[in-house]
Parts: structure tokens; C-alpha cells; sequence
């Protein structure tokens, strides 16, 4: 989701979830690939996800 940020004309703030790898490794490695394209990320943490089933 892109948000514009006050005061700043055509600059954004995104804000993302993805399913991570297992690996702490490879989550690192992926968020070193999206701070080489980005100018500030903030990594908020990594949370469980359970599945629901269907009925």
C-alpha cells in the first residue's frame, strides 16, 4: 500500500506484508535486496501465521 508523505510532492511511504522464508537467513537476504531500492525500510517484525480451514 503506497501513502503519500506530507510535504514531500510525489514521494511515498509503503507499506507491505510477505510471507517470509523459513530461514532467518534468507528473510535477511531479502531485505537486504529491498533496502538497496529504498531510501528508509523499517522491518516491524515476524509474526506466526496459522491457517483457517475452509468449511
Amino acid at each position: 500500500e503506497g501513502r503519500p508523505i506530507k510535504e514531500r510532492p510525489w514521494q511515498y511511504n509503503f507499506y507491505f506484508d510477505l510471507k517470509a522464508p523459513a530461514s532467518e537467513s534468507e528473510l535477511r537476504g531479502a531485505l537486504d535486496e529491498i533496502r538497496e531500492q529504498a531510501e528508509n525500510v523499517r522491518y516491524l517484525g515476524r509474526y506466526s501465521t496459522i491457517e483457517i480451514p475452509k468449511n
